[in-house]
C-alpha cells in the first residue's frame, strides 16, 4: 500500500521582526474577493503586546486609506464603500505606523460586476392575447434587505422581435418592490416575451421570459405518490396514482400506468385501470438490468365524459444497496492531536433510521476489524488507533462506505499536537435570532480566542474572548442574524509562542428567513360568498399575496418567485482566496490573513507524488489522464433558465410529451413573499424542490459577451459531492485558436488542478484574451479519478467601434456551355477595428432566394401599427405565389407551411386595425376616428391576393370595397383619408390609380363596382396631360394596362422618355433624391412591361439587376412599401422567366484583399436539387 505524500513547510513573515516590537503580535484579516458597490471589511487585532499600535489599511488601486489604533487583545473593523470596480489589480496593504512596526500585503480578487440581486415575479407563464401581465420586481441587497440606491431602474417589456412595448423609468421601489402591468393587445406576435429590468450605472440586470400563446387550461391534474428512493432487494416499486379536479374531486376514467427507464422509450411494464378515485400499483423490480439506476413511473389518465387526457411523471431512484451509511465529520474525536472515536450512520434511503439493534456495523481499518451495534439514533460508535492516511470502510449487511483518511486534510503535521483546535456546533439546527453553542476545544491551553463570522462575501462580526486560564475548552455563544443567512463561516484563532492556531467550520442554517409571513383562509367557500384571509406579518412589512387558478400551476408552474434560487445565491454571494493553497489560515472563511505570526502553509501543487484510493480499480488510477477525451454526447450543452417553460398548440386529442432533463443544474420552487426594512425578504411557507445534480460537477459564469482584445475572467466553480476529497483537473479547449492565454497564464495549456474536499465547493479562473470576434465555443472538462463532467458553451465577442454593412448583388444569366465573368470591390476605409472587416459571398438559383433564406427575418411575426404590419403580411402572399409557380415539390412545400404560418398572423393582426365601417387605420378604431383609404385599399387588395392560401372572410373584403366605392367624390377621384406614417406622397392622379388597383384584383369586382371603375378611369382619361410626375405615371400606367385603357400608350410614351441608364442597368427616379420611392417607381414600372407581353428579357434583364442592386442584404428592400412593390417586381419576373428545372451553373470565386493576397477560392454548384438555397460563404 502507497501514501498520498505532502511536502510543507513553515511559513515565516521575516518583514515583522523589528528588536524593540519583538513580542507584540497582530493580524488582520480581510475577505479575498473586493466587489463593486458593496461594502468591503477588514479586521485589525492586535494580540500580544506591550503597547497600543496604529496600523495604516490600504487598497492599491483604489484612492482608499484608512488608521486605526488597537489596544493588546482587541480587534477593530475597518469599512471600505466600494464603488464601481474596474477589471485591474488590487491590493490590500496594512502598515504599523505606531506601537508595531511592520509592512504586509496581499493581492484581491476582483468581481466588478457585483451588485444587488433582482427578481421578478408574474402572475402566471403563460398569457393570451388581449389579456394583462400582472409583474413585481423585487430588489435585495446580500443581506436580503431592500434595495436602495439613488441610481434610476428601469423595466422593459420586449415582445418576441425584441421590440419595446411598454418602458417603466425611474421606478420607485416600495420595501424593494415595485408592480406594474401591461396590456397585451389582441393580435400580439407570438412566442416569448421578456420583462428586462436595469440598474443604471450599474452592470446589475435581470431578465425574465414568458409566453405568449393560445392555449386551454389543463382540466385535471394527474398525481403519483410514492417512494423516490428503492431498494432493488425490496422486489417491487410501489405507487398511489389517482387525477384530481381542481374543485377538489377525483377524476373517472381510463388509466394507464407504466414503468419506464430512461434507456429505452418503451414501457418495462404496463397496468391498465378503469378508476373512480386512488389507484394503488406494484411493479416488480428484483429482474431489471444491473444498468438500469433509475425509472420512471408514467401515468396517463383519460377522461370518461370528455376524453380529455393529462399525464403525471414519478421519479424513483434504485439502489443496490439496501441502506445507506455516512460519517459525519464533526462526530470525529480527536485525543492528543490524533483521531480515535468516530460514529457511523445507518438510515434507510428515504431517510428513517434503521430499529436492527443485533446486526453490527464492522469497519475495516489498517488490518483490523471493528464491531458496533446501532443505538436509538441508528449511529454506531467506534474507538480505534489512528495509523496515519488509510480509509475506512463500513459495512452493514450488504451495504458499504469507504471513508477518506480523516488526516488526509485536516491534520497532516502530527508533530504540532498542542496546536489542535476543534469545533463543535452543540445543535442539529440553527435558525436567525435563535442563539447557538459551539464547543471550542484544544489539546493544549486556550489563552483567548479571537473569532470572526464571515458571510455574503464580507466580514460580519470580529470578537474577542477572554479564556480563564488553563481551560482546553469554551462554549461560544452565537446568536445569528440576518446578514449571516444561508450559510456563514466561523474563524477562531490565537497566537501563542509565536505561532497562529486557528480552526475554521462553516455554519449552515435552515432554510428559513427572519421575516415571517403567515395566512389562515377558510377551508370550504361559496361561490360568491365573502372570505376573510387572515395575516400574520410584522409591522411594517410590504406582503405580496398572489392568488392563481389551481390550473396555472398544472400548466406551467414557472412564474412566481423561485425560493431555492435566491437562497442559493445568497449562499454562492461569497469570498474566497487568491492564494492557491489546501491549507492556509481563512481558507474556508475566504478571507486573507496578514500576521507576523508563524503558520503552517500547503501549497496546491505540493501533493503530487503517487496516491492511493480504496474502492477504485488500481488500473484506472494508474491510467487517468484528465486529457483523455470524453464522448461528445456526455458534454452539458443545454441550459435553458427554466427546465419545463413550453407551449403546444394542440392539433388532436392525444399528444404525447416527454421532456429531458436540461443539462442546468438547478432547482425551482413556488411560494410568496414578504419585504421588511430591518428583517429583509420572507417567505409565506417552505418550498418544494426539484434537484438535479451530479456527484461532481462544473459550473461556467460566462460575461453576456466580451470585447475583442480586452481580458476575459472565466471563473468555474467546481463541486464535488462524493464523500471524500478528489484532486479534480479542469482542461479549457481553444476553438480554434480563438482565444489565447492572459498574461497571467503565460501562454501555458488551459489546464489547472485543484483539491476539492469532500461534500465541497472550490473554485478556478482562466484569463482569456479574445483573438477574434463573433460566436466562440468554450469547452470545459473536469475530471478526478471517481467520476468527471464536460459542458460546451458559446461566448459571443464582439469587436469595438460601430457595426458597418454593405451589400452587393449580381445577376449574372447565361446560356448553356457559356462562361461569364464578373468582379465586385467592397471599398472599405476609415477607422476600422483590425480583424473586424469580413465579407460572405451568398450564391442562390433564383432572385427570390435570399428573400427564401432569410424569410423568418424578412417576415417578421407583425407589430406596430396598421401599414407597418402590411410588410410583413404582404411579401407572405407574393412568396407563396412565387412558391407555388415554381413547383419544387419537397423544399416548395416545407417553405410554403412555414409562410402559410406568417401569413395567418398577419392576418389576424390586421384585422386588429379595422372599422366597423370596412375600412382599415394606423392603429384602430378607437384610437382613430377615420379610416385611411390608402391603407384600405392597400389592404383589401392584399386580402384578395391572400384568399387562395387562407380563408379570408368575404365579407370583410365586401365591406373594405364598400367603404372605398362610398368614398368616391362625384368627378371620379378619391380622397385621401387618414394618416400614415410615411405619407404616401401620391397626387390625386396617382392616389385615385393606387385604390383602382384594388377593384382590378378580383374579376368579380370588376363587374360588381364597373361603374365607379368607369367613373374613375374617366376622370384620369380627363386629366392625363396633368399627369407629369414620374411616381404618378407609374401608378396610372399599372392602371391603365391592367384596364387595357386607350390612353395607356400615351403614359407609357412619357415613362420610357424618362428612363436612366447606367451599367446595363435602367431605371427610373424622382425629382426628389429617394432610393426608396425609385424602387417603388420601377418595380411598378417592370409589373407593368412585363405583363404587356411585348418585351424580351434582354429588355427586362437591365431592370431587374437594377433592383437587385438596391437589395438589402436579407432579400427585402430599404423600408415598408418598397419592400413590398419590389418583391412584388420579383415575382412577376421570375413567373415569367425563371425555369429552375433547367437550371445548372458553376460559380468559381476567388476572394482577395487589397494587397492582392488570396483569402479564399472554391466552386458553388447550383442545379435543380439547390435552386432553392442560398450558398454561403463566410468571413473570408
Amino acid at each position: 500500500m502507497s501514501f498520498l505524500k505532502y511536502s510543507y513547510a513553515w511559513l515565516v513573515f521575516t518583514n515583522y521582526l523589528v528588536l524593540s516590537y519583538s513580542e507584540s503580535y497582530y493580524s488582520i484579516i480581510a475577505p479575498g474577493v473586493i466587489k463593486s458597490y458593496r461594502k468591503y471589511t477588514v479586521a485589525v487585532a492586535l494580540h500580544e503586546a506591550n503597547q497600543p499600535a496604529t496600523i495604516k489599511i490600504s487598497i492599491e488601486g483604489l484612492s482608499a486609506v484608512e488608521e486605526v489604533t488597537v489596544q493588546p487583545y482587541e480587534t477593530k473593523n475597518v469599512h471600505f464603500n466600494i464603488s464601481k470596480l474596474e477589471r485591474a489589480n488590487y491590493y490590500l496593504i496594512a502598515e504599523g505606523i505606531s506601537g508595531i512596526s511592520f509592512y504586509n500585503s496581499s493581492v484581491l480578487n476582483c468581481e466588478p460586476d457585483a451588485g444587488p440581486h433582482i427578481y421578478i415575479q408574474t402572475d402566471r407563464a403563460i398569457y393570451k392575447p388581449g389579456e394583462v401581465i400582472n409583474f413585481r420586481v423585487v430588489i435585495i441587497d446580500e443581506n436580503t434587505k431592500p434595495f436602495k440606491t439613488s441610481e434610476p431602474i428601469e423595466v422593459e417589456i420586449l415582445d418576441s422581435n425584441g421590440n419595446r412595448i411598454n418602458l417603466f423609468s425611474n421606478i420607485v421601489l416600495a420595501n424593494g418592490i415595485f408592480e406594474g402591468k401591461c396590456h397585451i393587445s389582441k393580435y400580439p406576435p407570438l412566442g416569448e416575451w421578456s420583462i428586462k429590468v436595469t440598474i443604471k450605472g450599474h452592470s446589475s440586470k435581470a431578465l425574465k421570459t414568458i409566453s405568449i400563446q393560445m392555449y386551454e387550461l389543463p382540466k385535471f391534474a394527474v398525481y403519483i405518490e410514492g417512494e423516490r428512493e428503492v431498494t432493488i432487494a425490496d422486489g417491487i416499486v410501489k405507487a398511489k396514482v389517482y387525477g384530481k379536479y381542481p374543485f377538489d374531486r377525483y377524476v373517472e376514467g381510463n388509466l394507464t400506468v407504466q414503468l419506464k427507464s430512461i434507456r429505452s422509450p418503451d414501457a418495462l411494464m404496463e397496468m391498465k385501470f378503469n378508476t373512480t378515485n386512488i389507484v394503488e400499483v406494484e411493479f416488480k423490480i428484483d429482474k431489471l438490468s444491473e444498468r438500469i439506476n433509475t425509472v420512471f413511473i408514467t401515468a396517463e389518465l383519460q377522461e370518461k365524459n370528455t376524453g380529455v387526457i393529462h399525464k403525471g411523471l414519478h421519479e424513483v431512484t434504485l439502489h443496490r444497496e439496501r441502506y445507506r451509511i455516512s460519517v459525519d465529520s464533526d462526530s470525529i474525536e480527536f485525543q492528543n492531536g490524533r483521531p480515535y472515536r468516530l460514529k457511523a450512520k445507518v438510515s434507510h434511503w428515504n431517510g428513517s433510521l434503521v430499529q436492527d439493534r443485533t446486526t453490527p456495523v464492522r469497519m475495516h481499518y489498517h488490518s483490523e476489524i471493528y464491531k458496533a451495534f446501532l443505538d436509538d439514533k441508528g449511529e454506531a460508535l467506534f474507538q480505534f488507533e489512528h495509523h496515519g492516511f488509510v480509509y475506512h470502510e463500513f459495512y452493514f449487511n450488504n451495504s458499504k462506505l469507504v471513508f477518506y483518511p480523516i488526516d488526509s486534510f485536516n491534520n497532516v503535521f502530527e508533530g504540532n499536537k498542542d496546536s489542535i483546535l476543534r469545533l463543535k456546533l452543540q445543535t442539529n439546527s440553527m435558525k436567525v435570532g435563535v442563539p447557538f453553542d459551539i464547543a471550542v476545544r484544544s489539546t493544549a491551553d486556550i489563552p483567548y480566542l479571537f473569532y470572526a463570522i464571515v458571510s455574503h462575501g464580507n466580514i460580519i462580526k470580529m470578537e474577542y474572548v477572554g479564556v480563564s486560564p488553563k481551560q482546553t475548552s469554551y462554549v461560544l455563544r452565537i446568536k445569528p442574524t440576518i446578514e449571516m443567512i444561508p450559510r456563514a463561516m466561523l474563524y477562531i484563532f490565537y497566537i501563542k509562542d509565536g505561532i497562529f492556531h486557528y480552526q475554521e467550520t462553516i455554519l449552515r442554517f435552515d432554510k428559513e428567513f427572519e421575516n415571517k409571513v403567515s395566512l389562515d383562509a377558510p377551508k370550504i367557500c361559496q361561490p360568491g360568498e365573502s372570505v376573510e384571509l387572515s395575516m400574520k406579518a410584522q409591522p411594517n412589512a410590504r406582503v405580496c399575496i398572489l392568488a392563481v387558478d389551481k390550473r396555472i400551476l398544472h400548466l406551467n408552474s414557472n412564474y412566481d418567485l423561485s425560493i431555492n434560487n435566491i437562497w442559493n445565491n445568497l449562499a454562492s454571494d461569497r469570498t474566497y482566496l487568491p492564494i492557491p493553497a489546501t491549507q492556509y489560515p481563512g481558507m474556508v472563511s475566504g478571507v486573507v490573513t496578514l500576521t507576523n505570526a508563524n503558520y503552517y502553509f500547503l501549497s496546491v501543487k505540493s501533493h503530487t507524488d503517487k496516491k492511493e484510493c480504496l474502492g477504485i480499480e488500481d488500473d484506472w488510477v494508474r491510467n487517468f489522464n484528465p486529457r483523455d477525451s470524453i464522448p461528445e454526447k456526455d458534454f452539458r450543452r443545454k441550459f435553458p433558465k427554466t427546465w419545463i417553460f413550453q407551449c403546444y398548440e394542440i392539433e388532436k386529442e392525444n399528444t404525447l410529451l416527454t421532456f429531458d432533463i436540461p443539462d442546468t443544474i438547478t432547482t425551482w420552487h413556488i411560494t410568496a413573499f414578504s419585504m421588511h426594512e430591518n428583517t429583509g425578504f420572507g417567505t409565506l411557507r417552505r418550498p418544494v424542490n426539484i434537484l438535479s445534480s451530479k456527484p461532481f460537477f462544473i459550473l461556467l459564469d460566462l460575461p453576456h459577451s466580451a470585447k475583442m482584445g480586452e481580458l476575459i475572467s472565466i471563473p468555474i466553480t467546481v463541486v464535488n459531492n462524493h464523500n471524500q476529497s478528489v484532486e479534480a483537473s479542469i482542461v479549457m479547449t481553444q476553438g480554434e485558436e480563438y482565444f489565447v492565454a492572459g498574461p497571467e497564464q503565460n501562454n501555458q495549456t488551459f489546464q489547472k488542478t485543484i483539491l476539492v474536499p469532500a461534500n465541497g465547493v472550490d473554485m478556478v479562473e482562466f484569463i482569456l484574451v479574445a483573438e477574434k470576434f463573433g460566436d466562440i465555443t468554450i469547452r470545459v472538462v473536469a475530471r478526478n479519478a471517481l467520476s468527471s463532467d464536460a459542458l460546451v458553451t458559446k461566448l459571443y465577442v464582439e469587436p469595438e467601434g460601430i457595426q458597418q454593412q454593405g451589400n452587393e448583388a449580381l445577376y449574372i444569366s447565361s446560356a448553356k456551355n457559356d462562361s461569364k465573368q464578373a468582379s465586385l470591390v467592397f471599398p472599405i476605409t476609415g477607422n476600422i477595428i483590425s480583424n473586424s472587416e469580413y465579407i460572405a459571398l451568398s450564391v442562390g438559383g433564383d432572385t427570390l432566394v435570399p428573400t427564401l433564406e432569410h424569410l423568418q427575418n424578412l417576415v417578421r411575426l407583425p407589430t406596430g401599427s396598421g401599414e407597418q404590419n402590411m410588410v410583413n403580411f404582404a411579401p407572405s402572399i407574393l412568396i407563396l405565389d412565387y412558391l407555388t409557380a415554381s413547383q419544387l415539390d419537397a423544399k416548395t412545400k416545407e417553405l410554403m407551411e412555414r409562410t402559410k404560418r406568417f401569413l395567418e398572423i398577419g392576418y389576424q393582426q390586421q384585422l386588429s386595425y379595422r372599422h366597423k365601417s370596412g375600412g382599415f387605420s394606423m392603429f384602430g378604431e378607437g384610437k382613430e376616428t377615420e379610416p385611411s383609404t390608402w391603407l384600405t385599399a392597400y389592404t383589401i387588395r392584399f386580402f384578395i391576393k391572400a384568399k387562395k392560401y387562407f380563408p379570408i372572410r368575404n365579407d370583410l373584403i365586401d365591406s373594405g370595397m364598400e367603404f372605398l366605392a362610398n368614398k368616391q367624390l362625384p368627378r371620379g377621384d378619391f380622397p385621401f383619408t387618414g394618416q400614415l406614417s410615411q405619407p404616401a406622397g401620391q397626387s390625386i392622379y396617382g392616389f385615385t390609380s393606387f385604390v383602382l388597383l384594388a377593384f382590378f384584383e378580383d374579376q368579380s369586382y370588376v363587374v360588381k363596382y364597373r361603374n365607379t371603375i368607369q367613373k374613375a378611369l374617366d376622370f384620369l382619361a380627363a386629366n392625363i396631360s396633368k399627369v407629369k410626375k414620374i411616381y404618378d405615371l407609374s401608378i396610372v400606367a399599372h392602371l391603365l394596362q391592367k384596364a387595357e385603357h386607350p390612353s395607356f400608350q400615351e403614359i407609357w410614351q412619357k415613362i420610357q422618355a424618362q428612363q436612366q441608364q447606367k451599367h446595363y442597368r435602367k431605371w427610373w427616379s424622382g425629382k426628389v433624391a429617394s432610393w426608396q420611392k425609385d424602387v417603388e417607381i420601377t418595380s411598378y414600372v417592370l409589373m407593368t412591361q412585363l405583363a404587356t407581353n411585348r418585351t424580351s428579357l434582354s429588355d427586362d434583364q437591365p431592370i431587374l439587376k437594377w433592383l437587385i442592386s438596391r437589395r438589402n442584404e436579407m432579400g427585402g428592400f430599404a423600408s415598408t412599401h418598397d419592400t413590398v412593390l419590389g418583391l412584388q417586381a420579383l415575382v412577376k419576373f421570375s413567373e415569367k422567366y425563371s425555369n429552375m428545372h433547367d437550371v445548372n451553373m458553376k460559380i468559381l470565386y476567388t476572394a482577395k484583399s487589397s494587397e492582392s493576397q488570396i483569402l479564399d477560392k472554391n466552386t458553388l454548384s447550383v442545379d435543380p436539387t439547390m435552386a432553392l438555397v442560398l450558398q454561403t460563404q463566410d468571413q473570408f
